[in-house]
């Protein structure tokens, strides 16, 4: 593909309180499954040994096991479709993200419901804990909205919600009342009430945070009636099917590290994006050393570090350039058994482009990403199809705009358009706003010759008549001085309260901080409708 073969996904948020965009619809999503043709249909693709098709059915029966044995140890079994059936996948940190986020995990039970499908959540456990802390909005006397935060644990150094433990537990146990008392003077019932207890219950078993959110998260879930598996990603991916995907990208590291920065690149092209950091960074080479798309840290150092190999006549040498370096044998049989002997304290995580193609490639038939990630899998798609020779399975994009319930009426923002026209006008062309009463001479006479060097487009006149046209305005200033005092001081409440409306209508708080009924009522009605 070449970059005008990709296709820009102009893919917007919707702006409207209790929307949602799902593109394509979630019929036709239902519909892709029904007519799938499987990519495990694909068996001259060889991975580390075995046929794509192979290593697919092993990662998938593995990767039902384990969601089941992990969802059904904190809440209650439920029936799921043969093994036969599509899998449709969602994920996202563990976090206590916003209700558009939350609305995949709906989306997700809907359309395998929709199509008999197995809908399972990734858990995202590799990404770094970004604040241990949440923006609260609030009000003060003078009517002006600001935003609180409310932390619930100590700040530490950055690190995977895999590896993320609760360091003040004091802090943390206090956080629902103080999140609930927080929104209360906005929020009546606010979720937090009945999901904190809930997070604290998970903790007594498990002290991970991440995990205590998302367990106390699909209890709600179950609560509500929907019926999806869930898995932490350091499970589902610490599995020997994805030691021998890794292998398979370790071994052929110069070609398909060629691949995936091409694809960036076409990526970056096609809009305009200037950042080495953005939809990823390039993936780098020192010598015989090449960087792969996976993470690594050991317990002893829990910081996340790329990854380098080096593929030599002995085997394959791992290192992070620093404290990690370890060689491990070039068959396929004897490096599988020298990686998971290296799990127990060493860690392989795939970076954001590398979990989601080999969730698309090998897990699921169909993957719901937000906006953000249905972007980027661009990039993964021109990276499959080049590197595996195989068209990759569609995605959904799907996210919803949910707003607190508050009384405030939006500020009209074409009301900020109009004071910044008028504001120009009044400098470009003074003239137009003096009045119709009686001038003084001196006015009149400035605007007679406004007038004259208006009327005169004379080529050889235009520089002169450009700069005597900026006398004159800049000289009749003075006498809409009033004007301009006027719009800059309506301007300056105009920009107060479109600040308020940003703070007040942000999509972002999360969804704890909702009403429970209301949230409830709106998520499951939104995804309920959609099929």
């Amino acid at each position: 593909m070449t970059p005008a073969e990709l296709e820009y996904r102009p893919l917007r948020a919707p702006r409207a309180s209790g929307s949602a965009l799902i593109e394509p619809t979630a019929a036709e999503a239902v519909a892709l499954l029904h007519g799938r043709s499987p990519i495990i249909d694909a068996p001259a693709v060889e991975i580390s040994g075995l046929s794509l098709p192979t290593l697919a059915k092993q990662a998938r029966r593995e990767l039902i096991q384990l969601a089941r044995d992990y969802t059904f140890a904190y809440r209650a079994p439920f029936d799921l479709p043969g093994e036969a059936a599509p899998i449709v996948m969602a994920g996202h940190q563990p976090g206590l993200f916003h209700p558009g986020v939350w609305f995949k995990n709906f989306l997700l039970h809907s359309v395998a419901s929709a199509a008999g499908a197995t809908p399972i959540n990734l858990i995202v456990d590799n990404d770094i804990v970004a604040s241990p802390a949440i923006a609260v909005p609030e009000v003060d006397a003078s009517g002006n909205w600001n935003q609180d935060r409310v932390s619930f644990d100590h700040s530490s150094p950055p690190i995977a919600w895999e590896e993320r433990t609760i360091l003040d537990r004091d802090t943390f146990r206090q956080f629902g009342a103080a999140a609930a008392e927080a929104i209360r003077p906005l929020v009546d019932e606010p979720l937090i009430e009945s999901y904190w207890p809930r997070v604290l219950t998970a903790t007594e078993s498990n002290d991970n945070i991440g995990r205590a959110f998302a367990q106390a998260r699909h209890q709600l879930e179950a609560d509500w009636g929907l019926r999806t598996l869930e898995i932490p990603l350091s499970q589902a991916y610490g599995t020997e099917s994805f030691l021998r995907f890794a292998l398979r990208l370790w071994h052929d590291a110069p070609s398909f590290r060629a691949i995936y920065n091409s694809a960036i690149d076409e990526y970056r092209q096609l809009h305009k994006i200037r950042s080495a950091n953005h939809p990823a960074p390039h993936l780098a080479q020192e010598g015989e050393l090449i960087e792969t798309p996976l993470w690594i840290w050991t317990k002893a150092d829990p910081r996340r570090r790329g990854l380098f190999v080096a593929v030599t006549s002995s085997g394959i040498r791992l290192t992070d350039r620093g404290s990690f370096d370890q060689k491990i044998p070039g068959d396929i049989d004897g490096a599988i058994s020298a990686l998971r002997e290296l799990q127990s304290e060493v860690r392989l995580r795939p970076r954001a482009l590398l979990t989601t193609m080999y969730a698309r490639l090998i897990l699921s038939d169909l993957f719901l990403h937000g906006i953000g990630g249905a972007k980027y899998d661009q990039v993964t798609d021109l990276i499959i199809a080049r590197y595996f020779g195989v068209t990759p399975p569609q995605i959904v994009a799907a996210t919803a705009t949910v707003h607190l319930p508050i009384a405030r009426t939006r500020t009209d923002v074409e009301q900020l358009a109009r004071i910044a026209r008028l504001m120009r006008d009044l400098r470009f062309n003074p003239d137009r706003h003096l009045g119709d009463g009686n001038l003084p001479e001196e006015i009149t006479q400035l605007v007679d010759e406004k007038e004259r060097w208006l009327l005169d487009d004379q080529p050889a006149q235009l520089a002169q008549r450009h700069r005597a046209l900026e006398g004159i305005n800049l000289a009749l200033q003075p006498y809409v001085a009033p004007q301009r005092a006027a719009l800059e001081q309506e301007l300056a409440q105009n920009k107060r309260e479109a600040r308020n409306d940003a703070i007040a209508f942000s999509r972002e708080y999360p969804f704890c901080l909702f009403p429970e009924k209301s949230l409830r009522t709106l998520l499951l009605d939104l995804s309920a409708a959609a099929p």
